[in-house]
């Protein structure tokens, strides 16, 4: 589910001492925003509003650093003041159904303000996808159904786009079969458990590495700890618009890092690992958990869809499984062979040797997966096709971040 708060620019002419302090202070809180410094980007928002009140970006502005801090009620305030301003801004629209929806559980008026923002921008790709989200969690799937196909078909419209950032995102060294390398983690990502990480590449086709302990034992029961009591049943939109019962059981939560030092610890951890910024990782989704019980699984599906544009996944088992109990990650596609560095893989030309395929990883308390849903030519990755196969004994946790691509406005 789509979380991304948008960051814009507001150009505002100042002229005289109070004016000039504002927009220093307007370019002091762009700077903490786009770096992830919340407070301080809240801090001098407030003071840019205090002397000008009737920017209607800086309250949309200031209502997202206070719902990625946890502050919910506040953030509604700013949010509808910057309707109040403008009631055009679809953006702050959609924000207020995101907000209803997933924090304050006020359907209705979710779903009042994603129709508001598809009114004033019928092309709305994340207002569609939003609108059919909230409409699936009332058991309303055939509206949900529609919408979620708006958006499917809207979203292709921006592929090309999408691949210029593809190609230009970073991605983690491909090591050959056998080997892996290390990596030393800097204070804010490490704990006394946690320093140094290997990283052992699974597959070249698609992008996959294993990485064992990622997670430290206290961090693995935290998020369990945390997520209990919030677990609802999860859904899915299959090919061709379809929801089923079938296609995905388990129950999952969202929790967000703000204001949570152990959570924002591994945020700070896959950005090092993957040689993202900081704020690429901050402004792409919450921290997803899932609970598996006997039964349960995930049937085949891509993390990444022209709606839900996800980069890469970085997925971390939580708890032990027994063996022989089920819940590997499956990737049916993936090439099981050797990876040769400079060498396409599978058969040489002319080969009718077959290669074999799929990888199954087992789940180990603390491991984590990172796999690309985009190959480095920018287009969509079809063998990151993978699956959670069914829990056959007890139950298994996993969580996952997903980094998604920015926006081409950002």
């Amino acid at each position: 589910m789509c979380r991304l708060l948008l960051l814009l620019f507001p150009v505002v002419d100042m002229e005289n001492n109070e004016q000039k302090a504002a927009q220093t202070n307007l370019r002091l809180a762009l700077h903490f925003h786009q770096q992830g410094e919340l407070e301080k980007a809240s801090d001098h928002y407030r003071r840019v509003l205090k002397l000008r009140p009737n920017l209607a970006d800086v309250q949309r502005n200031l209502g997202g650093v206070l719902y990625q801090l946890g502050q919910y009620e506040e953030a509604r305030i700013r949010f509808e003041a910057a309707l109040d301003i403008n009631p055009k801004l679809a953006d702050c629209h959609l924000n207020l159904a995101i907000l209803h929806s997933e924090s304050l559980q006020d359907y209705e008026a979710a779903e009042r303000h994603a129709r508001e923002a598809i009114a004033v921008n019928r092309g709305y790709v994340k207002a569609h996808q939003m609108l059919g989200n909230i409409l699936q969690d009332q058991g309303r799937t055939e509206e949900a159904t529609e919408h979620h196909l708006i958006a499917h078909h809207l979203a292709m419209e921006h592929s090309a786009a999408d691949i210029r950032i593809a190609q230009a995102m970073p991605r983690v060294a491909v090591q050959e079969s056998g080997k892996s390398h290390i990596i030393e983690l800097p204070p804010e990502a490490a704990t006394s458990e946690v320093q140094r990480l290997e990283v052992e590449t699974l597959s070249a086709e698609p992008l996959l590495f294993r990485i064992p302990g990622f997670l430290s034992a206290n961090e693995r029961q935290y998020i369990m700890d945390r997520a209990q009591g919030q677990l609802q049943a999860s859904f899915t939109i299959a090919a061709g618009g379809e929801t089923s019962d079938d296609y995905r059981k388990a129950r999952n939560t969202w929790l967000s890092a703000r204001t949570d030092p152990v959570l924002e610890r591994i945020e700070h951890r896959v950005a090092h690992v993957c040689g993202l910024s900081l704020s690429t990782v901050r402004k792409s989704e919450q921290l997803q958990v899932v609970h598996y019980t006997v039964g349960q699984h995930y049937q085949q599906h891509y993390d990444s869809t022209p709606v839900l544009r996800r980069y890469l996944t970085m997925l971390y088992y939580l708890n032990a499984v027994e063996e022989g109990s089920g819940g590997e990650t499956y990737f049916p596609l993936a090439v099981n062979g050797s990876v040769t560095l400079g060498a396409k893989s599978g058969a040489a030309e002319g080969s009718t040797a077959e290669i074999a395929k799929g990888i199954a990883v087992s789940p180990v308390p603390g491991q984590a997966i990172l796999f690309y849903n985009y190959k480095e030519d920018g287009t969509p990755d079809a063998a990151a096709l993978h699956s959670a196969k069914e829990v056959t004994k007890s139950e298994k946790w996993v969580a996952n971040h997903w980094v998604v691509l920015p926006d081409p406005e950002q």
